[in-house]
Order: structure tokens, then sequence, then C-alpha cells
């Protein structure tokens, strides 16, 4: 059985909204569960995650405000 990897950013992003930002996780897999928080709330935010290949994502603010943002990426 696979042991899971947990990969916390050392940092929060800023998204303006509809601004796309490229995140790369480095974990060589598609097979990822990715949380994401609003920074100064703690509540999840209302983003489109797209995989583009084994080690990034891509992430689109939907909301009208822009949001500083703390992302949690699990292998699974």
């Amino acid at each position: 059985m696979k042991s899971n990897r947990l990969h916390l950013l050392q940092r929060m992003i800023h998204l303006d909204p509809g601004e796309t930002q490229v995140i790369e996780h480095g974990l060589g897999t598609q097979d990822i569960i990715v949380a994401l928080y609003q920074f100064t709330e703690g509540v999840e935010v209302d983003i489109k995650i797209k995989i583009i290949n084994l080690y990034s994502i891509s992430l689109t603010l939907s909301s009208t405000s822009p949001q500083q943002i703390g992302v949690v990426i699990l292998e699974l």
C-alpha cells in the first residue's frame, strides 16, 4: 500500500477575480486532492482547479473579491 504524502506550500497565494495562477507541487502524479481556504476567515473558496501535468495545477478564482488563499495538496 502506498503511503500518502502531504504537501503544504510554504506561502499563501493572492488571486484577483478571474486571475489564473499555476502552482507547482512536484509530486509526480495526477492522483491528488486539493484543498483551498481563505486565509483570513479559514473558509473554503470557490476556485476552478485544473490539473496541468504530473507536477502542477492551475487555480482560477471565481469570486468577486481578491483573496489571500491557503493551498493544501495531498497525494492519493
